[in-house]
């Protein structure tokens, strides 16, 4: 997981659930 490629990614998936 590269917590620098995708952060606007990762971050709305995580406030998705």
């Amino acid at each position: 997981m590269n917590f620098g490629s995708l952060p606007r990614s990762m971050y709305v998936e995580l406030t998705r659930g």
